[in-house]
C-alpha cells in the first residue's frame, strides 16, 4: 500500500509557500496523483522532491534555478532518494554513484578534489527520515500505536526538522491518554517550529486534557493569533471561555467560528 499525502500536509512536511509547491506541480517538477474528490495526493518522491526544493531555496538559489535543477534531474531519470543536490554559490550540484553534474545544465563535472558535504541539502539520513515517517502513518491508520510511536520517533532521531513527524507523535501520544509526554514532546517541537498553528493546536488539546485549562486557553489565543481563520481553535476557545463562565468572550469566539465554517 502506498502512502499519500494532501496538500496541506505537504505544505506543514516541506516548509515551502503554497504558491512555491503549486508553481513546482504546474511545472511538472512534481506529478501528484489524485484523489476520490479530486485532491491532489503527493507521494514519497514527490516529497523528497519538495523538501530537496525547500533546501535550495534556503541556500539562496533562486527559484528558476531549483526548478530546472529539478526537472532537468527528473529527465535524466535520477532517483531522488539516491542523489544529493548543494549549492555551490548560485548554481545546483548534483552527485549520485560517483558522478558529478551542474544540475541546471546536465553538463558533468570532473572532480578534482574530494567533495564536501558542506553544501549538501538532501541527505540519506532525511530520505530515511521520510520512510520512517511514512511507516508511522502506516502502522497508525491500522492501529498499531506502539509501532507508530517508534517509527516517527526515528524519524526525529534522523531528521529533527520534520515538521508533520512532531505533530503527528504528540496527537498520537494525547489520544492514547500520555499527554504528559505530548506536552514534553511539543515544548521541544515549538521551540523549532514557534509558528506552528499545528503544534500549538496540539499543545492546547494536551493542555485540556491534563486539566490545565489556563494553558489551553492561552495556545488556542496563540494558535488564532497566529491564524485568525483556524474555525476549530475558536470553537474550542469559546467552549473554554463558556465553562468559566466568560459569556461574553465565549460569543465572539462562536460568532467567530459560525462566520468562518458558513
Amino acid at each position: 500500500m502506498t502512502s499519500s499525502h494532501t496538500l496541506r500536509e505537504v505544505l506543514d512536511i516541506v516548509a515551502l509557500p503554497r504558491a512555491a509547491v503549486m508553481g513546482l506541480v504546474a511545472a511538472g517538477v512534481v506529478a501528484p496523483s489524485r484523489g476520490s474528490h479530486g485532491e491532489y495526493r503527493f507521494g514519497f518522491r514527490d516529497l523528497v522532491v519538495l523538501r530537496t526544493a525547500a533546501a535550495l531555496r534556503r541556500s539562496n538559489v533562486s527559484a528558476g534555478r531549483v526548478k530546472e535543477s529539478l526537472l532537468r534531474t527528473k529527465a535524466l531519470e535520477s532517483d531522488p532518494a539516491s542523489t544529493s543536490l548543494c549549492a555551490e554559490g548560485r548554481h545546483v550540484v548534483a552527485r549520485a554513484d560517483g558522478r558529478e553534474w551542474q544540475a541546471e545544465t546536465g553538463q558533468m563535472r570532473f572532480q578534482l578534489s574530494e567533495p564536501t558535504n558542506a553544501g549538501e541539502v538532501v541527505s540519506h539520513g532525511r530520505v530515511d527520515a521520510y520512510r520512517h515517517y511514512e511507516a508511522g502513518r502506516l502502522h497508525e491508520r491500522h492501529a498499531r500505536n506502539r509501532e507508530a510511536e517508534k517509527a516517527y520517533r526515528a524519524a526525529l532521531k534522523l531528521d529533527p526538522t520534520l515538521h508533520a513527524a512532531w505533530v503527528d507523535l504528540s496527537a498520537l501520544l494525547c489520544d492514547r491518554g500520555d499527554c504528559g509526554e505530548a506536552l514534553r514532546i511539543l515544548a521541544e517541537a515549538r521551540l523549532r517550529f514557534p509558528e506552528s498553528t499545528a503544534l500549538l493546536f496540539n499543545q492546547a488539546l494536551a493542555f485540556e486534557d491534563v486539566g490545565d485549562c489556563i494553558g489551553a486557553q492561552r495556545a488556542y489565543q496563540d494558535c488564532i493569533a497566529l491564524d485568525p481563520l483556524n474555525a476549530d481553535a475558536h470553537f474550542n476557545l469559546g467552549r473554554l471561555f463558556d465553562c468559566a463562565g466568560r459569556a461574553q468572550d465565549a460569543l465572539r469566539h462562536y460568532n467567530q467560528y459560525r462566520m468562518i465554517t458558513s
